[in-house]
């Protein structure tokens, strides 16, 4: 088991960051506990039976063996992981492990976001994830009493593919639509003839997060932001949103240089960077991390009420400064 922090993590996500945003970026990486990476290396290795060595980085960034750890504290959370080489998929591993993981009982604050380990950007976000885990497990395993935490993460894919915070996954979810969420703007589950939709305890949760959800507030957020970046923000909001492009404008507009590069392409992983450059900056500006949400809740529109409310945090603490 390797022990050794490699310095490919702290260099891609310094490449395009800059200022303030670079220092902080800088001054988290000071923070890297190598021992605590070996620690965990060795902890993985004896739960999911093949030897997790070389950095973190570079051996977690596929998600596969993270899915085959949190299946083995939990047989059958994520089902069977992605095991090919799409940058997307492999993401969408990450997002499946951090999904569930909230129900297992590690709190929302102390998850981190898919493209921190994707990208190597804050992989001691990573390493306080795992470390949580592992107490939570510990706490399971002699018989302890762990709870429930409140849900941060997305709860389904728009593929229609559970990433479930349930204990056991549930069936397929299937949307006619190609959203997750229905005209009035709230997310939605929907079943057609042959396809099971969610039930238990996981259905309960998506009708909770529908009733939230805020057509006015949305209309609110909107007019708002289109006033900020001086451009229309219409159509459906979940496709407006998930390129990232808008909510970077956004928050260039709120604090000039926030973000330094923008990527205007067309590839998911690309838009996903976007939204989490959004979420970084925001943080910075003054946002708590709990006030925010996961970059798959956006980019699969799984979980809009998140990003709504998210936003509207955004648009109150703008309104104050």
């Amino acid at each position: 088991v390797h022990g050794d922090q490699s310095p490919s993590p702290k260099m891609a996500h310094l490449e395009n960051a800059f200022g303030d945003l670079a220092e902080r970026r800088k001054k988290m990486d000071a923070k890297y506990d190598p021992a605590l990476e070996a620690s965990l290396a060795g902890w993985m290795t004896g739960l999911i039976g093949e030897k997790v060595e070389g950095p973190f980085v570079e051996t977690l960034k596929n998600g596969m063996v993270l899915c085959k750890l949190i299946n083995k504290l939990q047989p059958n959370s994520v089902g069977v992981p992605y095991n090919g080489g799409l940058a997307f998929k492999q993401m969408e591993n990450i997002g499946k492990f951090l999904g569930v993981l909230p129900a297992y009982g590690v709190r929302s604050d102390e998850l981190f976001q898919a493209p921190d380990l994707y990208e190597g950007s804050n992989m001691t976000s990573v390493l306080v994830c795992l470390d949580s885990l592992r107490r939570v497990s510990d706490i399971r395993a002699k018989g302890g009493k762990v709870e429930s935490q409140t849900v941060q993460g997305s709860v389904l894919l728009k593929t229609g593919k559970v990433s479930s915070k349930d204990p056991v996954p549930k069936k397929e979810a299937y949307n006619p639509n190609g959203t997750a969420y229905d005209k009035a703007g709230k997310d939605i589950v929907n079943s057609k003839p042959g396809v099971d939709g969610a039930f238990g305890d996981l259905a309960e949760r998506l009708e909770r997060v529908n009733a939230k959800y805020d057509k006015g507030l949305e209309q609110t957020v909107r007019q708002w932001i289109s006033h900020k970046i001086g451009q229309p923000v219409e159509g459906d909001f979940q496709e407006v949103l998930k390129s990232g492009v808008v909510l970077c404008k956004l928050m260039n507009a709120l604090k000039p240089g926030s973000i330094a590069s923008i990527n205007q392409g067309a590839l998911a992983f690309k838009q996903m960077e976007n939204i989490t450059n959004f979420l970084t900056a925001a943080q910075a500006y003054g946002v708590r991390s709990e006030d925010l949400f996961q970059t798959v809740s956006l980019y699969e529109g799984s979980n809009m009420t998140q990003v709504l409310q998210a936003l509207d945090n955004v648009m109150r603490l703008a309104m104050k400064k």
